[in-house]
């Protein structure tokens, strides 16, 4: 199976296609210029893979929380895509991509995944890693970080720009045992979870590919 994933919800502009076992990856940090980027980026990869749009049988995208912005692209293109290519769709969170960004890079299974929500809140996530798959301990929030509901036991290792407030790692007490403030979404983190959703439903038709906000107030 061909599979294209992208992530634009934060900072980064990320791009990623498995073909087979072998994947490529484009990762571009530049704020604010997501919407430049993400075409040329895409057709870049696929040249390197030596295949086409049309060569494409699944879209997997990040959908929220994160930049308003940035999650309104990255559905847009996924949909234009999908549209275009007669293709199904692939919905994941930015923040159960950051808990698998963590397993990959530090071994982690049981993860608090926080991004800086602006407006003095952080979005907050936290997963756990079983039986080959991850499970989403609590519900996906947005709250102040004083406010965050954390899970019973410690162990557990933070995950993104989040964990740069300190009042986040104030209220976390000795929950966490390390924590990476400096990552940002990768695509290449999109492919496992969404192989993971192929499997159960097959993912959905364009129009029915919906962002994730978490609120309804938003700044960028």
């Amino acid at each position: 199976m061909i599979v294209l994933a992208f992530d634009t919800t934060t900072e980064a502009c990320s791009v990623a296609l498995q073909v087979g076992e072998k994947i490529y990856t484009r990762d571009e940090l530049q704020p604010r210029q997501q919407a430049k980027l993400i075409l040329p980026l895409i057709e870049s990869i696929l040249r390197e893979a030596a295949i086409t749009r049309a060569d494409l049988d699944c879209l997997a995208v990040t959908i929220g929380p994160g930049s308003f912005t940035g999650v309104r692209l990255g559905v847009s293109v996924a949909q234009g895509l999908a549209y275009a290519l007669n293709l199904s769709v692939i919905g994941v969170s930015t923040l159960a991509v950051l808990a698998q960004q963590a397993k990959r890079e530090y071994g982690a299974t049981r993860v608090l995944s926080a991004l800086d929500a602006r407006m003095a809140e952080v979005y907050f996530g936290v997963y756990e890693h079983e039986k080959g798959q991850w499970r989403t301990v609590l519900p996906e929030v947005v709250v102040p970080p004083a406010q965050v509901c954390f899970p019973e036991g410690n162990n557990w290792v933070g995950i993104g720009h989040g964990w740069g407030i300190s009042a986040l790692l104030e209220a976390s007490g000795e929950r966490i045992i390390a924590h990476h403030e400096d990552c940002h979404p990768s695509a290449v983190d999109i492919l496992p979870l969404a192989a993971q959703q192929i499997e159960v439903s097959g993912g959905v038709q364009a129009s029915e590919l919906v962002p994730v906000y978490l609120r309804n107030n938003v700044t960028n």
